[in-house]
């Protein structure tokens, strides 16, 4: 049975604010139990919502009920969006390719009138699917504990409110509503796997065990959900410390690298689905050792992007291509040096600072510190011609990444480098009292921002309600 005080405290807890809801409006039994129960919400909290309704073409039927759903929104003054897709001109996998369409839309929905979440009819049942689903498609578990009560799609908070409840319980309930709900007969085809799910695996596997599995797997969806809260909690520390630059993103891991595979494992997975990077189940494995044990660089490419491992260092690099070779002669002043802009001024010695090493220079500032003297600014490949012996061992022991050698400049004097940035490393000497050059370079590309956008001015929801049965 359903108790409505039960759903009353669920809004109370998540929806504390006045902006209105977005309820994804099908027509079934439990979107339309929302649609009535939400009208009482908005008598006794004075919340408003709208309502949201795809019709997927798929069936003759849809465009009259689809009409349907508009009056029944209208009798009610709820505002009414309707998306009309063409199945002939959706690719790959019908249902995911309609699901994609359809929470594309709600988001663009809740982002144009400032919903706080988009509301879906999501019960208990659709939750034992799911898992049934990603567990034969080979999953990870920490993915087991999909369609939560609440979570984040397109950047935008979806709320299942009716989680805890069976279909059979919410049908019963919509039974006594002055609105019959619609019955759409692709959900008992069983040409599509959620319809064989239900007409088919679902019976035999409760017949062949002699209960209800449902129940057990949503126990098991739980397990990981608790399992997956424990992990985000231990490595959120660690994840916050990504530094952003001109060419991706950098996660030292020398001090903060969890000792067990699993968590590593986990650490990695974290990363990558927060920046929309996909790797195999084994790719996952070997980055995970690669990780563990301190490995010099290995690479993951996903299209244009890579993801590197190297020394207990982890980056993601954006559209990596190599630097252009070229060289200029230092001069005070402002000049140009491939991608990075060069400002030479005189200082006195005491302003000096220390200087860093790549680990600083991520972020695409470099500066140091020179005697007067004729120098040459140069990035790109490096030239044979140099003795580069000495350099290298000197980039090793600082831990340097390949992949950054011919990104980060070099100062030479004579035809021999006297300054590196990556390791900090130089051969001159200043004087306490004296005059020296401050060479100060700023990478000229974008620095990736990945905050999230403002919103615009909140706008208010309709008036004038009607009650509602419930």
């Amino acid at each position: 049975m359903v108790n409505i005080k039960d759903i009353d405290r669920f809004f109370d807890q998540y929806c504390s604010s006045s902006e209105p809801l977005l309820l994804a409006l099908s027509g079934g039994p439990d979107s339309l139990f929302l649609f009535f129960y939400l009208l009482r919400f908005r008598e006794r909290s004075n919340v408003p919502f709208y309502v949201a309704h795809v019709d997927h073409g798929w069936r003759e039927e849809s465009r009259l009920e689809a009409e349907a759903l508009r009056q029944l929104a209208d009798s009610h003054e709820v505002s009414f969006f309707l998306k009309t897709l063409d199945p002939t001109t959706l690719k790959g996998n019908l249902e995911s390719a309609c699901r994609e369409e359809r929470y594309a839309f709600f988001a663009a929905l809740s982002t144009q009138h400032h919903c706080q979440c988009v509301v879906t009819g999501h019960h208990r049942d659709d939750r034992a699917e799911t898992i049934l689903k990603q567990l034969f498609e080979g999953a990870h578990w920490s993915s087991w504990s999909t369609l939560k009560a609440k979570s984040l799609l397109y950047g935008v908070q979806v709320l299942r409110p009716l989680m805890n409840f069976s279909k059979s319980e919410i049908e019963k309930m919509v039974c006594a509503f002055p609105f019959s709900p619609f019955i759409d007969k692709t959900n008992q085809d069983c040409r599509h796997l959620r319809a064989r799910m239900r007409q088919t695996i679902f019976p035999w596997l409760n017949e062949m065990f002699g209960k209800e599995v449902q129940n057990n797997l949503i126990e098991l969806a739980n397990e990981s959900e608790e399992l997956s809260t424990f992990f985000h909690e231990r490595l959120k520390g660690v994840l916050d410390k990504q530094v952003v630059g001109p060419w991706g993103i950098y996660l030292d891991l020398r001090n903060s690298l969890p000792t067990v595979l699993v968590e590593i494992k986990y650490l990695l997975r974290l990363f990558c689905k927060q920046h929309g990077f996909y790797l195999s189940r084994q790719s996952f494995t070997t980055a995970a050792i690669a990780l563990q044990e301190g490995k010099p660089l290995q690479k993951f490419m996903l299209g244009n992007r890579m993801i590197a491992i190297d020394r207990k260092s982890l980056f993601l690099l954006e559209e990596f291509s190599d630097e252009e070779s070229c060289s200029i002669a230092l001069k005070e002043g402002s000049q140009q040096l491939g991608s990075w802009n060069v400002e030479t001024v005189e200082v006195d010695v005491s302003e000096t600072k220390q200087i860093g090493t790549w680990r600083e220079g991520w972020t695409g500032r470099l500066v140091c510190f020179l005697p007067h003297g004729n120098y040459q600014l140069e990035v790109g490949q490096l030239s044979p011609a140099l003795n580069l012996v000495k350099v290298k061992k000197e980039w090793n022991q600082a831990k340097v990444p390949s992949f950054l050698y011919p990104r980060f400049p070099l100062v030479k004097k004579d035809g021999e480098i006297c300054h590196e940035f990556l390791s900090g490393q130089g051969n001159h000497f200043l004087r306490a009292g004296e005059k020296c050059l401050m060479i100060k370079l700023a990478f000229k590309g974008p620095i990736r921002d990945r905050g999230p956008k403002e919103r615009d001015k909140r706008q208010q929801g309709p008036k004038g309600p009607k009650k509602s049965p419930l």
